[in-house]
């Protein structure tokens, strides 16, 4: 499924720190790796490294900048508005034929379209945007009645996932936790032993954002969340223009 992207989803994904890909045509396709280590707000400096000749680019050239995540592969387009390639050999390499292959690091400075935004999702589920209230344990006790839960926002999910508002920080990558989750279907919270996949730092202005997926959630509790999300789709859609 491919979404677009808002602006301020652009600037997240592509700010500084991230791991990122430049795809760009030339008589052959060319594709470099390098990380962000600036970003203006519209407008971010690459570091790549590379070997053999340097990449066949110019000022004003069109390229498409990628960067994956857990939940999909978010790509935008940027033109390059400057470029510094340092020609002095860096390292030495073998490649596959027992041959020195020096290697080269620049920058790029990319100018980026941030209204061209787009993601490729890649879960067997697909994740709505909203709000459900929440609560949450950890660290969780083998005796139920020893488990302390606070409430905790989800803004968006999917039935094998949900990026959770944590608002108390208790969370970290990696740590398993108990969610009790509550749809607006009138019937009991759904309990889901889920693990901390990353964090997102202000996304959507807010900070202390985490997506996590589910480890176990019972059969019955993942039709309950796909037929919620459904019926919530089809609600918004009834609504009239505007409102």
């Amino acid at each position: 499924m491919i979404e677009e992207l808002s602006p301020q989803t652009v600037k997240t994904m592509f700010s500084t720190g991230a791991s990122v890909r430049i795809h760009f045509e030339s008589e052959q396709p060319w594709t470099l790796s390098g990380i962000i280590s600036d970003w203006s707000g519209d407008s971010c400096e690459v570091r790549i490294i590379y070997q053999g000749d340097a990449p066949p680019l110019g000022k004003s050239a069109c390229v498409a900048l990628t960067t994956s995540r857990l939940d999909g592969v978010f790509s935008t387009a940027a033109k390059v508005s400057d470029l510094v390639m340092d020609q002095s050999p860096m390292i030495s390499q073998f490649d596959d034929n027992d041959t020195r292959r020096p290697a080269y690091q620049g920058s790029l400075t990319l100018a980026v379209d941030l209204s061209r935004g787009k993601r490729m999702q890649q879960r067997a589920f697909f994740r709505l945007a909203g709000k459900w209230s929440a609560h949450i344990c950890y660290p969780l006790h083998r005796n139920e009645l020893d488990n302390i839960y606070h409430h905790a926002n989800v803004r968006n999910l999917s039935a094998n996932g949900l990026l959770l508002e944590d608002n108390r920080d208790v969370l970290s990558e990696g740590r398993h936790f108990r969610v009790l989750l509550e749809l607006t279907d009138g019937s009991r919270p759904i309990p889901i032993d889920a693990q901390v996949a990353r964090k997102d730092e202000h996304y959507l202005g807010v900070s202390s954002l985490w997506g996590c997926r589910f480890v176990r959630v019972e059969p019955e509790d993942e039709a309950r969340i796909v037929q919620s999300l459904n019926e919530r789709i089809r609600s918004c859609r009834s609504l009239p223009a505007g409102a």
